[in-house]
């Protein structure tokens, strides 16, 4: 078994050293430096593992899946006053269609100080497997919130890269990536234009349908329909073209 395992400080353990542990009787592990952690994910190239066979039905089934795969709909707002596809909805448009093509979907965070690494792996029903270079930014602070709010917006931003969807506007990184805002104040609406208002209310319509089971390309050809081709709603240019889309969405059974 040749290969190494990375660790901090550029040390490197050869994987010969450590074969007796995994599969003999032999408990002792090969000397280490002190304070070193195992980096998962630390590979800067994509690894595809599978018999040239396996990977061919593997790629077939992926076009078949980017094929078919929609954006998940911007149900979600940050305080920038942009919309976003968050995690849920990335998940919710992309698992079932994953297994439907024969996907499995993993995601390993690894967690540093402020450093923050997603590597994200793709299994297919014959035994290939897809990895990814890890997505690696650094968090503001080290507190749990912030910490986890890296995570998932890291989660998201990786799968919008891989799984070929367009789940993003603003950025609403804000909190992982330290942008400033006025804290303990939420955005008021009387903060924002008629026009933000009404994009809000039409966001939050559609996600109140979508959760009580309406086809997202439903609301999304409705949107679409009066709004010049565009389907998100972010991109409604004014008051009254809101205003039409509110009551054809309502209409919507």
């Amino acid at each position: 078994m040749k290969g190494s395992i990375c660790l901090e400080e550029n040390t490197n353990v050869n994987l010969d050293d450590l074969q007796e542990v995994v599969v003999g009787e032999t408990t002792d592990l090969p000397e280490l430096p002190e304070n070193y952690a195992l980096l998962l994910g630390s590979k800067e190239y994509m690894e595809i593992i599978g018999t040239p066979e396996q990977r061919q039905e593997m790629f077939e089934a992926w076009a078949g899946f980017v094929g078919e795969v929609s954006n998940p709909l911007k149900t979600a707002a940050n305080y920038n006053k942009g919309n976003y596809a968050p995690l849920n909805e990335v998940l919710d448009e992309t698992r079932p269609l994953l297994s439907k093509y024969g996907f499995g979907l993993m995601q390993f965070p690894v967690v540093a100080g402020t450093k923050v690494s997603i590597t994200t792996m793709l299994s297919f029903k014959n035994g290939a497997c897809w990895t990814f270079p890890p997505l690696t930014m650094n968090a503001a602070k080290d507190d749990p919130q912030t910490i986890i709010a890296t995570v998932t917006y890291g989660r998201r931003a990786a799968l919008n890269a891989i799984l070929v969807v367009y789940g993003e506007n603003d950025d609403d990184g804000n909190a992982a990536s330290g942008a400033k805002q006025q804290k303990g104040k939420a955005v008021k609406r009387t903060d924002l234009s008629e026009l933000d208002v009404a994009k809000q209310e039409i966001i939050k319509l559609c996600s109140q349908k979508v959760r009580t089971g309406m086809d997202k390309e439903l609301l999304y050809n409705t949107i679409s329909e009066y709004n010049n081709g565009n389907r998100q709603p972010n991109t409604i240019p004014d008051v009254e073209t809101a205003k039409t889309i509110m009551a054809k969405l309502k209409e919507l059974k």
